[in-house]
């Protein structure tokens, strides 16, 4: 039997250390850019803030920061019709909405994400929804997550036109919970070189024409209690690769319009 000690000492090494630190109440892009940022808890009090405009100004960060100033923890790609927010070398970050739900980070390039997270660890991103502004085809996802450690999406709701609800290359311990991702263009997830990611009581739906969730050289994935419904892949292509299923594990999961083959932990609906 164990004792309180031990399961505390279990617990601080398994979840991420979101440790209190200031906390900031932002309700525009300004605000919001400049709070990024180590141990800090950033809190959106606005309905929606949209970090890219189309068209972009010709000097995109001066257009981002008018006043000139720069955030180092935050630079800019550029893409076909806009540019992606890239914050970098944070860690012990919450980003969360003031209510359930209630509060939007949105793009209205289509071939950008929505955000890029890179070399960030000890993240919590949640009671958000997330997304481009307009429908269609698009590049790149809502969120990218590129050698991250440690994160945590908690009671999201994001969606396409993003190619992607979440691509991940090269992150481990990943953890999304009691959330959505919805409408995305070519599929729900890409996860590329990444391991320890669990993804637990969240709904996939109407995702995808092209894959279900995508993995290459990845390990030590789970779906814990997850929704997969009315999204049907070209040519019933399958909702995971079979080459790589062996690498995922499935607890009291469900699967609606998309191929999938019949795995322990999955319940197959009509």
């Amino acid at each position: 039997m164990y004792s309180i000690l031990s399961v505390l000492v279990l617990l601080f090494t398994v979840l991420p250390a979101f440790a209190a630190g200031p906390e900031y109440l932002v309700s525009s892009r300004n605000e919001f850019l400049d709070a990024i940022g180590p141990d800090r808890t950033i809190v959106i009090d606005a309905g929606e803030i949209i970090l890219v405009e189309i068209p972009p100004s010709s000097d995109n960060e001066s257009a981002l920061f008018p006043s000139g100033h720069m955030n180092p923890y935050v630079s800019f790609n550029t893409e076909h019709d806009g540019v992606t927010v890239v914050v970098s070398g944070v860690s012990n970050m919450t980003i969360r909405g003031s209510g359930v739900l209630s509060s939007s980070l949105l793009t209205e390039p289509r071939y950008t994400f929505v955000i890029e997270f890179v070399d960030c660890y000890d993240l919590l991103i949640s009671n958000l929804i997330a997304g481009h502004t307009s429908g269609g085809f698009c590049r790149n996802g809502v969120f990218g997550f590129s050698n991250c450690c440690d994160i945590v999406i908690s009671d999201c709701d994001l969606f396409g036109c993003g190619t992607v609800g979440l691509e991940l290359r090269d992150t481990s311990r990943f953890r999304l919970t009691n959330s959505i991702i919805r409408d995305c263009a070519y599929g729900i997830m890409e996860f590329i070189n990444s391991h320890d990611l669990v993804f637990e009581n969240s709904v996939f739906r109407d995702n995808g024409e092209y894959f279900g969730v995508e993995l290459r050289e990845c390990g030590g994935i789970e779906f814990n209690s997850c929704s997969f419904e009315h999204s049907v892949p070209y040519e019933n292509l399958p909702l995971f690769p079979p080459d790589c299923i062996e690498e995922i594990t499935f607890s009291d999961c469900t699967v609606r319009d998309y191929y999938c083959e019949e795995v322990e932990g999955i319940t197959l609906l009509p």
